[in-house]
């Protein structure tokens, strides 16, 4: 508990693609905060990035399927 204390927060922005990439799986879901690992307060500002980022058209909201 004391790791995530003296961690220093993440800064997401929206127009990063990169790093929000890092944080979706490969059908373009974000991860959940048990596998990212990342504090409350990140998960959400990772989530809201994402979702700035779908609705400006940087990022797919899905994935077509290929059979």
């Amino acid at each position: 508990m004391s790791e995530q204390l003296t961690t220093p927060t993440k800064k997401f922005d929206f127009t990063d693609i990169q790093t929000l990439a890092e944080y979706m799986d490969d059908q373009q879901r974000i991860l959940p905060r048990r596998i990212t690992e990342l504090s409350i307060k990140n998960q959400r500002q990772l989530t809201k990035a994402v979702k700035r980022a779908r609705l400006l058209g940087l990022l797919p909201f899905t994935v077509q399927a290929e059979y």
